[in-house]
């Protein structure tokens, strides 16, 4: 699957107020590149997990693009961070289209965004920070059975993961999003129990709508961008 959803695409945007108005948008792909052009403005999409790839794009093309949307399930937490960074000091605006979702590391970068819209239909999630899979597979197989060798491993993963989840809300909360959200996720993060061993990588995990995510200042206008070849 292709880490940009490219091509001939219909972007309708509808805004959520009691008049409701529509416009039909047309955008074309522009040359060979991932970017679709609206109002002589250019988009950028996200919709596949973030790494290298997205980074290097919206890099290369940052003082053109007015538009980033966001359907991902997450990915890459340093490359969200830096994709975070160059939204942050532009003037991006992204966006969840129709029924999209944003999860994990995309928050962080939908968070950067001065003006950060939705549709009413899209969600977005939070949980903490994971350790990779094969990581984990590595460390069951050093590890087989409990040792103090072994579980103090543990605890240092542990320990990685807490600080690296504190990290990211930090980040979120500089950019804006209000400090509940990680209280709703941890209560006490500083009690050694809130990271339980199954935990390790899979979280419980907290969604909220689009008008859920106003409250929590995530969301700051909901518009209706629905998306289809």
């Amino acid at each position: 699957m292709r880490n940009f959803f490219i091509g001939f695409i219909l972007l309708f945007l509808t805004a959520c107020v009691p008049a409701v108005s529509s416009e039909t948008v047309s955008l074309d792909r522009i040359s060979a590149n991932p970017t679709l052009s609206l109002n002589n403005e250019e988009v950028a999409l996200i919709t596949y997990n973030i790494g290298r790839e997205q980074e290097d794009y919206i890099r290369k093309n940052l003082s053109k693009i007015k538009y980033l949307i966001l359907n991902s399930p997450g990915g890459d937490m340093q490359f969200a961070y830096n994709i975070a960074l160059m939204v942050k000091y532009s003037n991006i605006i992204t966006i969840i289209p129709k029924n999209g979702v944003c999860e994990s590391a995309c928050t962080i970068i939908f968070q950067a965004a001065k003006e950060r819209h939705a549709s009413k239909s899209s969600s977005l999630m939070y949980h903490g920070v994971s350790i990779d899979i094969k990581v984990m597979d590595a460390y069951f197989k050093e590890c087989p059975s409990v040792t103090k060798q072994c579980l103090q491993v543990f605890n240092r993963l542990k320990d990685l993961v807490k600080q690296e989840t504190i990290r990211m809300y930090h980040v979120l909360e500089d950019y804006g999003l209000k400090h509940d959200v990680f209280l709703l996720l941890i209560k006490q993060p500083v009690d050694p129990n809130w990271l339980r061993t199954g935990n390790l990588t899979g979280y419980s995990e907290i969604r909220f709508t689009a008008e859920e995510s106003m409250q929590h200042n995530a969301v700051t206008h909901i518009k209706e961008y629905d998306i289809r070849e």
